[in-house]
């Protein structure tokens, strides 16, 4: 499919909805992005701040944006400009006015290198539009060498390289009417933000990055931060650049991500378990905490004991109440869902906020105890009061699912109490590593 007739499909799509208004076509000046849409600037929102559009303008961000990508990609400046003139696909960009609409990315088949078309309100979120274009530039490099269908990024690839663009200056990659043209760069460490919020909330596993669409609420908002820290550390790998491109290479030619990845970082992770063990190390690394300021072995213990303990008091005949401690399986198998969310999600807030008190080792078991009942509390609300009662056999297997991984868990956390405490804080980590291979034997093995 020729240029001229994918932009004659786009305008004819496009206008019974622009007919008012005098639109546009231009080009980026490595004649990569071609833009179609209201000539001039937008007025600015009133009412939300948004990034006004226009064509002209627009070329020139979307080339930067690429340009900051490729750097992400590879330190080589000589290799990013071989990426840069090797037959590029064609990347066509569809401004509308007066939408809300998010953006959508549509490839478009038929032409001798990959072609896609992006549709974006010309009013947007800043943050929006380097997301959108970053993952098309992705998008692009990755399939220019297949012949077979468009492959898709994994979510965290995409969002984390969209991240580290947005944590460096993002005004420079996005210019606007009046705004001098400049490439210059400030020097920023892009995860200095997010390593000081670390010990603020539980970071997503790599199985969680994985599946970020199954991710209850309060576990997705931390995504962003997450993906991000996450492609960092792997272009940090030795040869992790060459590894990450290997990766883009390895896209067309395997059914899913997860098969390219590991052919990809082949050096460094024979299966996913060791991704998993990796990442959970790399977090322990990340927090930086001061062992001054931690308890001891014993105290974590026993401040873990205490946090999964649930205190309730009962009234007998002509009787003083009693006080007594149930198990967090006996909350979930015989309480009524009603009565389980407070106390349940009570002891999810008390091991967040133990994190960053205990020992290292004992992070990644915390983290399973709190990631197993935020599960069970956001699945039960999902069943909902009509599929209890029609469905009470889903209820059950939930319940039953629940309290087998807390079995599981609770036999970890009881030979934790038999190991001797480690000495320096490599044998700590050493520790944490032996407790997520434990985490991931055959009968408590997850989904990969």
């Amino acid at each position: 499919m020729s240029k001229y007739l994918i932009l004659f499909s786009v305008a004819l799509l496009a206008g019974p909805l622009f007919a008012e208004q005098e639109f546009i076509t231009t080009q980026s000046l490595s004649k990569q992005f071609v833009i179609y849409g209201p000539k001039g600037t937008p007025a600015p929102s009133s009412r939300l701040k948004r990034l006004p559009l226009d064509p002209t303008f627009l070329t020139v961000s979307c080339e930067r944006i690429k340009q900051s990508v490729l750097a992400q990609l590879s330190a080589d400046e000589r290799l990013q400009i071989k990426w840069r003139t090797s037959s590029p696909g064609k990347i066509y960009v569809v401004l509308h006015p007066g939408t809300e609409q998010h953006p959508l990315i549509t490839p478009l088949p038929g032409s001798a290198l990959p072609a896609y078309r992006i549709d974006l309100p010309n009013l947007i979120d800043g943050a929006r539009l380097i997301e959108a274009i970053t993952e098309v530039v992705l998008l692009e490099i990755a399939n220019r060498n297949s012949d077979e269908n468009f492959s898709q990024l994994p979510r965290w690839f995409s969002q984390g390289i969209a991240e580290q663009l947005k944590s460096a200056s993002p005004e420079t990659l996005l210019l606007q009417a009046n705004q001098p043209i400049s490439s210059a760069q400030v020097k920023i460490d892009p995860i200095a933000k997010i390593r000081k919020e670390l010990e603020t909330f539980s970071p997503l596993t790599f199985d969680e990055l994985s599946w970020p669409e199954k991710l209850p609420p309060e576990r997705f908002r931390y995504f962003d931060k997450c993906a991000q820290l996450f492609v960092h550390e792997l272009l940090r790998l030795k040869d992790g650049e060459s590894c990450v491109r290997e990766f883009l290479d390895e896209l067309p030619r395997n059914l899913n991500w997860q098969v390219a990845f590991l052919r990809a970082f082949r050096p460094h992770f024979q299966q996913l378990i060791d991704v998993e063990k990796w990442w959970g190390l790399r977090l322990v690394g990340l927090t930086g905490r001061d062992a001054s300021q931690l308890w001891s072995r014993e105290q974590s213990l026993e401040g873990l004991n205490s946090a999964l303990r649930v205190p309730v008091q009962w009234l007998a005949a002509e009787a003083a109440p009693n006080r007594t401690d149930l198990t967090l399986q006996q909350i979930v198998s015989n309480w009524d869902p009603p009565q389980q969310k407070i106390p349940l999600q009570k002891v999810v807030n008390q091991l967040r906020a133990l994190r960053i008190r205990i020992q290292p080792e004992m992070v990644l078991l915390l983290d399973e105890y709190a990631g197993a009942l935020a599960n069970y509390l956001e699945n039960d609300e999902r069943q909902g009061v009509i599929k209890r009662i029609f469905l009470r056999s889903n209820l059950r297997d939930l319940r039953q699912s629940t309290c087998e991984r807390l079995d599981a868990l609770d036999r970890r956390r009881a030979a934790c109490g038999d190991k001797p405490k480690p000495g320096t804080r490599e044998e700590a980590m050493l520790s944490a590593l032996e407790a997520a291979t434990r985490a991931n034997s055959p009968s408590t093995t997850r989904k990969e």
